[in-house]
């Protein structure tokens, strides 16, 4: 060892692991409501959804 190394960090990883996990869902939710919205609009502008 070359004796740089002054101290060990832990995290939380089940804590920060189900956050990131919580966020990519609603993300992924959020993507879907925008997809759905946006069909929606074009639906009502030529007519036909899609």
């Amino acid at each position: 060892m070359n004796g740089t190394q002054t101290m060990t960090v832990y995290k939380p990883i089940h804590t920060l692991a189900k956050k990131g996990a919580e966020m990519a869902v609603q993300a992924a939710r959020r993507s879907d409501s925008n997809r759905y919205n946006r069909r929606k609009r074009q639906s009502q502008s030529t007519g036909a959804f899609t």
